[in-house]
């Protein structure tokens, strides 16, 4: 692809594709850890009773839970962003080469 210069647009889709590649390593990366919590404090909460804090302590890994979902929903909408975005571009990129050919 032709370097742009001061001005240009263009899309680099090699560039992309690193980027999606390093984002989609540091999510999955993220995703397996909150997994792994989830994993553990089920396991820890199956057999944890301390009178008078099991239930903030609870109250507090339901929060914790949540937030983590709401990570993975973020996680989930910018990977289908990434990939909208490079489904643009390439359409964009097609109907720009074909309306150059068509140029009489």
């Amino acid at each position: 692809m032709v370097a742009a210069g001061a001005g240009d647009r263009a899309y680099n889709t090699a560039s992309s594709a690193d980027s999606q590649q390093l984002f989609n390593t540091a999510a999955a990366e993220l995703e397996a850890l909150l997994d792994l919590r989830d994993k553990q404090v089920r396991a820890a909460m199956a057999h944890y009773l301390a009178t008078g804090v099991s239930e903030e302590y609870h109250a507090k890994e339901v929060r914790w839970h949540t937030k983590a979902q709401q990570v993975r929903d973020i996680i989930r909408k910018l990977r289908q962003s990434l990939q909208q975005n490079d489904e643009t571009a390439m359409t964009a990129l097609k109907q720009a080469s074909t309306a150059v050919s068509n140029i009489i």
